[in-house]
């Protein structure tokens, strides 16, 4: 039985050291997932206003969708962080998301990865949906 517990805990341990290897620790990016081949980050100019966090993601000269991108979505008053992946068509909804400013981060390896600012209100204007577009990495 005591070996049992410590297996269990060695691997715990060791699952929980690799995820933290593989998230920023600190600076603009803080909390997110951060690929091994993940070379350069493309940042959003401006803040974009929506009601609800949705939207596709596409590749950005074909504009095919890009299957399995991982969509992050940081709570920039908390910290805290929210994912999904995206579907076959590319697509990505996070629900129950409350009014505030959050940062997200758009990944997937053989892709730049695009970072951006969103501003969340419930009696936003537009009931928008994103489309971000990811540059093949060179």
């Amino acid at each position: 039985m005591a070996r049992t517990v410590t297996a269990i805990l060695a691997v715990l341990l060791l699952v929980s050291t690799c995820i933290a290897e593989h998230r920023f620790q600190s600076g603009p990016y803080a909390g997110f997932t951060k690929l091994q081949q993940e070379q350069v980050i493309v940042e959003l100019p401006k803040p974009l206003h929506i009601r609800e966090v949705s939207g596709t993601v596409l590749a950005a000269k074909s504009r095919e969708p890009v299957r399995k991108a991982l969509f992050e979505l940081r709570d920039d008053a908390t910290g805290k962080v929210k994912a999904t992946k995206t579907d076959s068509e590319g697509r990505f909804q996070i629900k129950h998301i409350k009014d505030g400013k959050y940062t997200f981060k758009a990944t997937r390896n053989g892709y730049q990865s695009v970072v951006g600012v969103l501003v969340v209100r419930e009696k936003a204007p537009e009931s928008q949906s994103l489309s971000i577009e990811m540059p093949k990495v060179l």
